[in-house]
């Protein structure tokens, strides 16, 4: 009895908010940046975090990273609608929030012009192209650069592998560096500075120059060579213990076999053969 009333009361309760949802009145939970609901469970907008909706995607469209606004907005006090301060992910769901064009969604239904809006719609399409274009640029960076030196350079703080990254200043402009693993994590545990990646490249090619000179190379070449020959003369040696292992079975089978020959005949004949 009490898990039908229990499944009744849960019904009610979703066909209330699909109700209100048709009127694009809120549903409850918590309310979104830059609004408010009134007595009659409408959104109306709140002039005050407006403005920071409005600095969001001013911002972002002008060239901020979506970091450098979460930590201005931190800096400057500024709290999300749970009173706590803005993540990078609560900027980006932002971002792209269809509400701030005035478009009411309820489970996956949209209604144009169902909430006030805060901004223009070439503001949000500005912002979501931008949105789009940093989501995909990342693979492409990493399909056009390479950086040869990954796993061949170590940090020097904390010994840490030092791999390739690239960051995108305020013009545009992508700058390639090497970065200590460590250093690059959430925890940021090694306090080593990128190094720039054309920097180490040089560095790395003029000691190979200083290193390999023509005597050098002549040295190297015929130690190699010895090693070669070192290695096919063992490798030789580890075949011919195989064969020699693969006739000493062969010969405890034939063995066996005639231990196990009744037949005397058969019993000569086998000795024979061995």
């Amino acid at each position: 009895m009490a898990e039908y009333y229990s499944a009744e009361l849960a019904q009610k309760v979703w066909r209330g908010m699909d109700l209100k949802a048709k009127k694009c009145m809120s549903t409850g939970g918590n309310v979104t940046l830059g609004y408010v609901v009134d007595k009659d469970k409408k959104f109306q907008v709140d002039p005050e975090s407006a403005l920071t909706v409005k600095y969001i995607f001013e911002s972002y469209v002008k060239g901020d990273t979506v970091t450098k606004i979460t930590e201005n907005l931190n800096n400057q006090g500024f709290k999300n609608p749970r009173g706590r301060k803005f993540s990078k992910s609560s900027v980006m769901l932002i971002l792209q929030n269809k509400r701030y064009i005035g478009i009411y969604t309820y489970k996956g239904t949209e209604t144009p012009g169902g909430i006030p809006r805060i901004i223009s719609d070439e503001l949000f399409n500005k912002a979501a192209d931008k949105v789009a274009k940093n989501k995909k640029a990342p693979a492409r960076l990493k399909a056009q650069e390479e950086y040869i030196l990954t796993t061949k350079l170590f940090c020097g703080h904390c010994k840490e592998m030092m791999v390739g990254y690239s960051g995108t200043s305020r013009n545009g402009k992508v700058h390639h560096y090497y970065a200590c693993k460590n250093r690059i994590k959430k925890e940021k545990t090694c306090a080593k500075q990128y190094v720039q990646k054309d920097y180490i490249k040089n560095l790395v090619i003029d000691k190979c120059r200083e290193i390999l000179t023509a005597d050098n190379i002549a040295k190297i070449a015929k130690e190699i060579v010895s090693a070669c020959e070192k290695g096919n003369d063992l490798t030789e040696m580890k075949h011919l213990e195989k064969q020699l292992k693969d006739i000493e079975r062969k010969q405890n089978n034939l063995m066996n076999a005639i231990m196990e020959c009744d037949n005397d005949v058969t019993r000569n004949l086998l000795n024979v053969i061995i």
